[in-house]
């Protein structure tokens, strides 16, 4: 089949097309089969093709957002100067 513009290549659809990791499809309404990739965001994992849901409060998203994984714990050294400015402040 010859395409308009004399080319021979099968035109890409711009409706369905293949969502990324961390994407959710959202259907378009009244187009049967017809969806827009959305990207999950904030604390949000992408649960399943169709739905993005929150990570539990200890946990964060991973880089492409497929998943939850732990907060690092980070400790403030005494010998810090995040730690001992505001100690000279409370004590003055």
């Amino acid at each position: 089949m010859q395409w308009p513009g004399g080319i021979r290549k099968i035109p890409s659809s711009i409706c369905s097309q293949a969502c990324q990791p961390g994407e959710r499809k959202k259907i378009v309404k009244g187009i049967p089969c017809c969806w827009h990739c959305e990207r999950c965001d904030g604390y949000q994992y992408q649960a399943d093709t169709y739905t993005c849901k929150m990570c539990r409060f200890d946990l964060r998203p991973n880089e492409n957002h497929t998943g939850c994984v732990t907060i690092p714990i980070v400790k403030l050294e005494w010998s810090s100067p995040w730690a001992v400015i505001p100690v000279l402040i409370a004590v003055i």
